[in-house]
């Protein structure tokens, strides 16, 4: 093979390099004795297909190599400058782009060339250009003017072509700064309304505003309302990102929260499309819900208007039976949050509070979810304990004073265990006989009992089930009313339905008014960690950064 480098015949030595390359790709050490003679047939040779397999070559041996670099930079400037073959010219700033070091004349060319590619009314050679970009961003960012690339990625991502537009989404999000952050959301958000699907677009806005701990977000009210518009996508795969992301700014970033708490609101007391069904996706009901019962002493004073609305979107929607569990009992015990923290925070809302708890725990106690009727027994008892009594509901405050924290992902594990918890706290008795049920058989498990105390389905059988009250009647969920009042309610005329303004609207509206006074905000960057395993050796401190990113842990 080394020595066909040298045939004359132009099919046997660009089949000889293209073998050359192949091998390369697999261990390039190994061809680095080759590199004179290529550098010899690459100066000497006009056949573009040849031309291209050698510039393929040289940029597998120039990190092994750091002289071969230098070397280049007079045949790579000559093909730059001279070649009429794009393809050529592709190769041949692609080549610069990965072999030539940062801040030489060479890389300032190939660039120059590169935007040439980038506006093109080729859909290919844009194509190439966007791709190729990722690399030169990656590794020449101080020598990339961005502003002009920022404009035609933009436009970029409205192409039809869906391997374009994912390639001018993944460079998008590595362009995009403070500055220009808000007007790349603003354009990604206006083509998901256009596309379907929109996941792509909503995935960029994401994965943006989490980098380094929304380092790019200036304006957290603000981003606030755009994860408040996605979190209405029913549709989106994100929804669980948004929900997340939504409740992790509010706890690291404590001058937010009066904002949220009222965008939470508004959110879950919007009106829906059609009856029973949601205006938010599930896991942002979770997140407003979580917030309102979390941050409620950050409602606006007095707070006793706002405590109830929240109490009663929490309890009182019949949206809320076809959530899931998890969901359901965030928002029991959100709405049990706000009957605890009311005689703090809005004292004359306490009795209304107390019965609309009774009122409504009871059908979500009968709910065939586990964890749903365990948590409203939970509410249901401590509501009947306390009742309307401002000072005993005052004494169970104790239950919400420790401020949440945003904490390390690993944290449980870094934890030391103290105990074996494959060992058994207790050891398991055998049962005495005298507590074992009766059988005829004792031997055989599937004879008839010898008295009916054995079997749970005749005991269960002759139990008499007690007639529901009126009153339990009429406020159960599946209560359809006598015909008497459906005739009633058919007599009367329809009441005009007011008009209903949306939320994001208003809270729009809001942003823009107290602008002006808008807070500083102070984002909490770092992560609460595991204690450190004590002297016999150094651990994670509270306040550790992670090497990944974190989670807020919510009890």
């Amino acid at each position: 093979l080394k020595d066909r480098l040298g045939d004359e015949d132009q099919g046997v030595l660009t089949a000889t390099v293209n073998t050359f390359l192949e091998l390369a790709r697999k261990n390039a050490r190994n061809y680095l004795s080759l590199v004179p003679q290529l550098y010899h047939i690459l100066v000497k040779t006009t056949n573009n297909w040849l031309s291209i397999k050698l510039l393929k070559v040289f940029q597998l041996l120039s990190p092994l190599e750091p002289r071969l670099p230098a070397k280049l930079v007079e045949p790579l400037t000559n093909i730059l400058n001279t070649t009429k073959a794009q393809s050529v010219e592709f190769e041949a700033i692609r080549c610069v782009v990965r072999t030539m070091p940062e801040g030489t004349a060479i890389v300032a060319l190939a660039i120059e060339k590169l935007q040439v590619f980038l506006n093109s009314s080729d859909r290919n050679l844009r194509f190439l250009a966007l791709d190729l970009y990722k690399e030169v961003v990656e590794k020449f960012k101080a020598n990339t003017s961005l502003t002009e690339l920022h404009d035609k990625v933009l436009t970029s991502i409205e192409e039809s072509d869906v391997t374009a537009r994912r390639v001018a989404l993944q460079l998008l999000d590595r362009i995009v700064n403070p500055s220009n952050f808000q007007e790349a959301v603003q354009r990604l958000l206006e083509f998901s309304r256009k596309a379907m699907p929109n996941d792509e677009f909503i995935g960029t806005i994401l994965s943006m505003a989490a980098r380094d701990r929304y380092a790019l977000v200036e304006d957290f009210a603000w981003y606030l309302l755009i994860l408040g518009e996605i979190g209405r996508n029913m549709d989106s795969s994100y929804g669980s990102t948004v929900a997340e992301q939504f409740v992790d700014i509010c706890v690291r970033v404590p001058q937010v929260r009066p904002y949220a708490v009222t965008l939470a609101l508004s959110l879950l007391d919007a009106p829906a499309e059609a009856e029973n069904t949601l205006s938010l996706c599930t896991p942002m009901v979770g997140a407003c819900a979580w917030l309102l019962g979390e941050y409620n002493g950050e409602m606006e004073k007095p707070s006793e208007a706002q405590f109830l609305s929240g109490a009663k979107v929490l309890l009182t929607s019949r949206s809320l039976q076809v959530l899931d569990a998890a969901t359901q009992t965030q928002c029991i015990w959100a709405a049990t949050k706000l009957y605890l923290s009311a005689p703090e925070h809005a004292p004359a809302a306490v009795p209304e509070l107390h019965e609309l708890l009774n009122s409504h725990l009871p059908s979500f106690v009968r709910s065939t979810h586990l964890d749903v009727s365990e948590r409203a027994t939970l509410s249901l008892n401590m509501s009947s304990f306390y009742k309307a009594d401002a000072a005993g509901i005052a004494a169970a405050k104790d239950l919400l004073a420790e401020p949440l924290l945003p904490v390390k992902a690993d944290a449980q594990a870094q934890v030391p265990l103290s105990i074996d918890l494959e060992e058994p706290f207790f050891v398991v008795e055998e049962a005495q006989a005298s507590f074992m049920p009766v059988r005829a058989d004792p031997k055989d498990p599937y004879a008839l009992a010898s008295t009916y105390k054995d079997d749970l389905g005749i005991l269960a059988a002759r139990e008499e089930v007690p007639a529901p009250a009126a009153a339990a009647a009429t406020s159960s969920m599946y209560y359809l009313g006598s015909n008497t009042t459906s005739a009633t309610a058919e007599t009367e005329a329809p009441e005009a339905a007011p008009e209903v303004k949306d939320p994001l609207a208003q809270m729009r509206e809001r942003l823009e008014a107290q602008r002006a006074a808008a807070p500083k905000y102070q984002v909490m960057r770092e992560d609460v960690a595991a204690p450190g395993p004590g002297p016999a050796g150094p651990g994670p401190s509270i306040g550790q950064a992670p090497a990944s990113s974190s989670t807020c842990a919510i009890p």
